[in-house]
């Protein structure tokens, strides 16, 4: 009966995890409504603003093919803790108020994203078999829905909080530390993939 309730509540943090992951990987992303004002205040070329909200969508691109090699290297586990710790460190770069701490937080938070889009379905598929449908809801009901957040709070912040911009872009790394910490428990039990797992 111990066992089972220790399972079930390994389970139960293992899923909070996942939905609290996904939630980090949809709000942190581009700069969107704030782009006109980013491109203003640093004085933006048109393309180099484009290239803002274009970098994520290279950085998974570039990095998605080597996500099972590098999972079945450190384990899915710890390379997902690595991928919350990458854009943690994108966005405090992305409140320092020049172009190179933007464009260099843009592409870290891409590549922590990038990674974890590829890793989620995999451990929902793995650790909840029976539950796959539901879990892929799930998370992809909460990444748009904080995604939506993000996006309608970016305008009113920047307008009200001292910083503008800088503030409503950095001010993410607090909500970014808590996936991390969420997850630190599933990091200590990982391990590189066996045959059978890395299979998978």
């Amino acid at each position: 009966m111990e066992n089972t309730s220790t399972r079930r509540a390994g389970q139960v943090l293992l899923v909070w995890g996942l939905l609290v992951v996904a939630a980090n990987l949809r709000g942190l992303t581009g700069v969107g409504p704030l782009l006109n004002r980013v491109q203003s205040d640093l004085g933006l070329a048109p393309a180099a603003a484009g290239l803002l909200n274009t970098l994520p969508l290279l950085a998974f691109a570039a990095l998605s093919p080597l996500v099972p090699k590098l999972a079945a290297r450190w384990g899915e586990e710890r390379l997902l803790g690595g991928a919350l710790v990458v854009p943690t460190i994108g966005i405090a770069a992305r409140w320092i108020p020049t172009a190179a701490g933007l464009f260099i937080g843009t592409v870290l938070i891409g590549a922590g994203i990038a990674v974890g889009n590829v890793l989620l379905p995999s451990l929902i598929k793995r650790d909840f078999p029976t539950k796959v449908g539901l879990l892929t809801s799930a998370y992809a009901v909460v990444m748009g829905g904080v995604a939506a957040l993000a996006s309608g709070v970016a305008v009113p912040i920047a307008e009200a909080a001292p910083g503008g911009w800088h503030t409503a872009l950095g001010l993410w790394v607090v909500f970014a530390l808590v996936p991390l910490l969420v997850w630190l428990p599933q990091m200590r039990t990982s391990g590189p993939a066996g045959p059978a797992r890395s299979g998978q």
